[in-house]
């Protein structure tokens, strides 16, 4: 006597390119907005007319500052991504960001102007 077995495999949602291509341009736009702000702070770093010895000193050390919270907090990152729900880190995200983002809001940037 003969056994067939037809394997049942889970079906994905009919929507899952949407998904998909939502999280990729996301993380495009991420990875993005970082390497912009790394090359805009290394060109004003260029166009501040330092002597030779210190902008080179200078425009590794804008790398490292945007390259240092990548590699310290991952780890953190990955515990919290284990011990914490999606929506209870989102609901709490707002008030890391917004003290950072105050510093290069376009209303302190008057202040910097006399300096470039």
């Amino acid at each position: 006597m003969e056994q067939t077995h037809s394997a049942t495999f889970p079906v994905a949602p009919e929507n899952w390119k949407r998904g998909f291509w939502s999280l990729i341009v996301t993380q495009f736009q991420g990875a993005f907005s970082d390497n912009a702000l790394q090359k805009l702070v290394t060109v004003l770093v260029l166009g501040m007319g330092l002597p030779p010895a210190l902008r080179d000193r200078f425009v590794p050390a804008v790398a490292a500052i945007f390259s240092l919270p990548f590699i310290l907090f991952s780890m953190y990152g990955g515990f919290f991504a284990d011990r914490f729900s999606k929506r209870s880190r989102f609901l709490r995200l707002p008030s890391c960001w917004r003290p950072p983002a105050g510093c290069f809001s376009p209303s302190r940037s008057c202040c910097w102007l006399p300096y470039f």
